[in-house]
Protein backbone atom coordinates (compact mmCIF):
# COMPACT_ATOMS: atom_id res chain seq x y z
CA UNK A 1 0.00 0.00 0.00
CA UNK A 2 1.63 3.32 -0.81
CA UNK A 3 1.43 5.90 1.76
CA UNK A 4 -0.89 8.30 -0.36
CA UNK A 5 -3.57 5.43 0.05
CA UNK A 6 -2.57 4.79 3.63
CA UNK A 7 -3.10 8.51 4.46
CA UNK A 8 -6.49 8.43 2.37
CA UNK A 9 -7.86 4.78 4.48
CA UNK A 10 -6.92 7.02 7.67
CA UNK A 11 -8.83 9.89 6.49
CA UNK A 12 -12.06 7.71 5.59
CA UNK A 13 -11.72 5.31 8.61
CA UNK A 14 -11.38 8.84 11.35
CA UNK A 15 -13.84 10.39 8.85
CA UNK A 16 -16.02 7.33 9.70
CA UNK A 17 -15.41 7.25 13.61
CA UNK A 18 -16.26 11.39 13.75
CA UNK A 19 -19.31 10.32 11.60
CA UNK A 20 -20.16 7.62 14.61
CA UNK A 21 -19.28 9.84 17.23
CA UNK A 22 -21.78 12.93 16.11
CA UNK A 23 -24.35 10.84 15.13
CA UNK A 24 -25.01 10.18 19.25
CA UNK A 25 -25.02 14.21 19.69
CA UNK A 26 -25.18 16.05 16.24
CA UNK A 27 -28.09 16.42 13.17
CA UNK A 28 -25.57 15.24 10.58
CA UNK A 29 -22.88 12.81 9.80
CA UNK A 30 -21.05 11.61 6.43
CA UNK A 31 -18.64 9.39 5.27
CA UNK A 32 -16.73 9.07 2.27
CA UNK A 33 -15.70 5.24 0.75
CA UNK A 34 -12.25 5.25 -1.07
CA UNK A 35 -11.90 6.31 -4.76
CA UNK A 36 -11.97 3.98 -6.98
CA UNK A 37 -8.97 3.92 -9.66
CA UNK A 38 -11.86 5.06 -12.32
CA UNK A 39 -11.48 9.11 -10.72
CA UNK A 40 -9.96 11.85 -11.70
CA UNK A 41 -10.28 15.53 -10.75
CA UNK A 42 -11.25 16.32 -14.67
CA UNK A 43 -14.22 13.53 -14.55
CA UNK A 44 -16.53 16.10 -13.50
CA UNK A 45 -15.57 18.57 -16.65
CA UNK A 46 -16.04 15.68 -19.08
CA UNK A 47 -19.02 14.70 -17.27
CA UNK A 48 -20.78 18.18 -18.18
CA UNK A 49 -19.21 18.03 -21.65
CA UNK A 50 -22.86 18.96 -23.04
CA UNK A 51 -23.43 22.13 -20.14
CA UNK A 52 -24.56 19.58 -17.24
CA UNK A 53 -24.25 16.32 -14.88
CA UNK A 54 -27.41 14.00 -15.45
CA UNK A 55 -28.40 14.02 -11.55
CA UNK A 56 -30.62 11.07 -10.87
CA UNK A 57 -32.62 11.78 -7.37
CA UNK A 58 -34.72 8.97 -6.02
CA UNK A 59 -36.71 8.96 -2.71
CA UNK A 60 -38.79 12.13 -1.49
CA UNK A 61 -37.78 11.70 2.50
CA UNK A 62 -40.47 15.02 3.11
CA UNK A 63 -43.56 14.29 0.94
CA UNK A 64 -42.61 16.88 -1.68
CA UNK A 65 -43.30 15.57 -5.61
CA UNK A 66 -40.51 13.48 -6.82
CA UNK A 67 -39.68 16.34 -9.44
CA UNK A 68 -39.45 19.51 -7.01
CA UNK A 69 -37.05 17.50 -4.75
CA UNK A 70 -34.80 16.82 -7.12
CA UNK A 71 -34.61 20.45 -8.02
CA UNK A 72 -34.47 21.26 -4.27
CA UNK A 73 -31.77 19.11 -4.35
CA UNK A 74 -29.56 19.55 -7.47
CA UNK A 75 -29.86 23.26 -6.53
CA UNK A 76 -28.10 22.76 -3.48
CA UNK A 77 -25.52 21.05 -5.12
CA UNK A 78 -24.22 23.91 -7.23
CA UNK A 79 -21.06 25.35 -6.82
CA UNK A 80 -20.35 22.90 -3.74
CA UNK A 81 -17.66 20.50 -5.37
CA UNK A 82 -14.03 21.23 -6.36
CA UNK A 83 -13.71 21.69 -10.16
CA UNK A 84 -15.56 24.01 -12.89
CA UNK A 85 -18.89 25.49 -12.21
CA UNK A 86 -21.12 23.19 -13.48
CA UNK A 87 -24.96 22.62 -13.05
CA UNK A 88 -26.72 19.34 -12.01
CA UNK A 89 -29.74 18.93 -14.39
CA UNK A 90 -32.14 16.20 -12.63
CA UNK A 91 -32.57 12.75 -14.49
CA UNK A 92 -35.46 10.44 -14.70
CA UNK A 93 -34.90 7.33 -13.29
CA UNK A 94 -35.44 5.32 -15.87
CA UNK A 95 -33.16 7.52 -18.09
CA UNK A 96 -30.80 4.46 -19.78
CA UNK A 97 -27.57 3.96 -17.51
CA UNK A 98 -24.77 4.97 -19.78
CA UNK A 99 -22.58 7.82 -19.79
CA UNK A 100 -21.23 10.11 -16.54
CA UNK A 101 -24.02 10.81 -14.16
CA UNK A 102 -24.22 11.46 -10.31
CA UNK A 103 -26.98 9.26 -8.06
CA UNK A 104 -28.64 10.97 -4.76
CA UNK A 105 -30.65 8.05 -3.24
CA UNK A 106 -32.98 8.40 -0.45
CA UNK A 107 -33.55 6.59 2.35
CA UNK A 108 -32.28 3.22 1.16
CA UNK A 109 -30.36 0.87 3.63
CA UNK A 110 -28.67 -0.38 0.12
CA UNK A 111 -28.53 -4.07 0.75
CA UNK A 112 -26.54 -4.36 -2.55
CA UNK A 113 -23.10 -2.01 -1.56
CA UNK A 114 -22.14 1.05 -3.63
CA UNK A 115 -21.81 -0.50 -6.61
CA UNK A 116 -25.68 -0.99 -7.31
CA UNK A 117 -26.21 2.78 -7.22
CA UNK A 118 -24.76 2.87 -10.73
CA UNK A 119 -27.02 -0.37 -11.99
CA UNK A 120 -30.83 -0.46 -11.23
CA UNK A 121 -31.34 1.66 -8.85
CA UNK A 122 -35.14 2.18 -9.02
CA UNK A 123 -35.70 -1.58 -8.17
CA UNK A 124 -33.29 -0.33 -4.64
CA UNK A 125 -36.23 -0.59 -2.15
CA UNK A 126 -36.87 2.99 -0.28
CA UNK A 127 -37.85 2.65 3.59
CA UNK A 128 -38.32 5.82 5.10
CA UNK A 129 -38.03 6.42 8.45
CA UNK A 130 -41.01 7.87 10.72
CA UNK A 131 -40.75 11.13 11.94
CA UNK A 132 -40.75 12.06 15.74
CA UNK A 133 -44.45 12.64 17.36
CA UNK A 134 -45.01 16.30 16.27
CA UNK A 135 -45.93 18.64 14.13
CA UNK A 136 -42.56 19.16 11.81
CA UNK A 137 -40.95 17.01 14.31
CA UNK A 138 -37.65 16.25 12.01
CA UNK A 139 -36.59 12.72 11.42
CA UNK A 140 -33.36 10.63 10.24
CA UNK A 141 -33.13 11.26 6.38
CA UNK A 142 -30.23 8.64 4.67
CA UNK A 143 -28.47 9.58 1.73
CA UNK A 144 -26.19 7.70 -0.51
CA UNK A 145 -24.63 9.69 -3.44
CA UNK A 146 -22.48 7.92 -5.95
CA UNK A 147 -20.87 9.51 -9.46
CA UNK A 148 -21.15 7.05 -12.43
CA UNK A 149 -19.43 6.03 -15.82
CA UNK A 150 -21.84 3.47 -17.04
CA UNK A 151 -22.08 0.98 -14.62
CA UNK A 152 -18.93 1.55 -12.89
CA UNK A 153 -18.50 3.25 -9.41
CA UNK A 154 -15.89 6.26 -9.44
CA UNK A 155 -16.79 7.65 -5.97
CA UNK A 156 -19.05 7.54 -3.11
CA UNK A 157 -20.34 9.13 -0.04
CA UNK A 158 -22.90 8.03 2.10
CA UNK A 159 -24.90 10.19 5.08
CA UNK A 160 -27.97 11.10 7.11
CA UNK A 161 -28.92 13.91 9.07
CA UNK A 162 -32.13 14.67 11.33
CA UNK A 163 -34.05 17.17 9.52
CA UNK A 164 -37.68 18.37 9.35
CA UNK A 165 -37.74 19.43 5.51
CA UNK A 166 -35.76 20.70 2.73
CA UNK A 167 -35.26 23.98 4.48
CA UNK A 168 -33.85 22.67 7.45
CA UNK A 169 -30.18 24.05 7.87
CA UNK A 170 -28.99 20.13 9.00
CA UNK A 171 -30.79 18.95 5.24
CA UNK A 172 -28.97 21.37 2.96
CA UNK A 173 -25.95 20.93 4.33
CA UNK A 174 -25.81 17.22 4.78
CA UNK A 175 -26.35 17.56 0.67
CA UNK A 176 -23.78 20.40 0.26
CA UNK A 177 -21.01 18.18 2.28
CA UNK A 178 -21.88 15.22 0.21
CA UNK A 179 -21.40 16.70 -2.98
CA UNK A 180 -18.21 18.36 -1.91
CA UNK A 181 -16.96 14.97 -0.43
CA UNK A 182 -17.86 12.91 -4.01
CA UNK A 183 -16.06 15.29 -6.14
CA UNK A 184 -12.57 15.38 -4.70
CA UNK A 185 -9.54 17.34 -6.08
CA UNK A 186 -7.13 14.36 -6.21
CA UNK A 187 -7.07 10.59 -6.29
CA UNK A 188 -4.41 9.50 -4.11
CA UNK A 189 -4.85 6.16 -6.45
CA UNK A 190 -2.60 8.30 -8.78
CA UNK A 191 1.22 9.46 -9.45
CA UNK A 192 2.38 12.43 -10.40
CA UNK A 193 1.97 11.52 -14.50
CA UNK A 194 -1.65 10.10 -13.87
CA UNK A 195 -0.70 6.39 -14.08
CA UNK A 196 -2.71 4.48 -11.25
CA UNK A 197 -0.08 3.37 -8.53
CA UNK A 198 -2.26 0.28 -7.23
CA UNK A 199 -5.76 -1.13 -7.88
CA UNK A 200 -6.28 -2.09 -4.45
CA UNK A 201 -9.40 0.53 -4.56
CA UNK A 202 -10.66 -0.59 -7.99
Amino acid sequence: MTAATKRHSFATAAALLLALLAGACGPATWYPEPLRSLYDRESLSVAAKDGSVPTIVRGSPFGAAQAAFAETVTGLMKGQHFGPMVTFAPRDVAAPRAGYRVVMLFDSDLATGPEGLCGNVSAIPIVPAAAAPGTGAARTVKVAAAFCVGNRLMSTVFGQAAAAGPDDDAFRALVRQLTQDLFPPFNPEFNGQGNIKSAALF
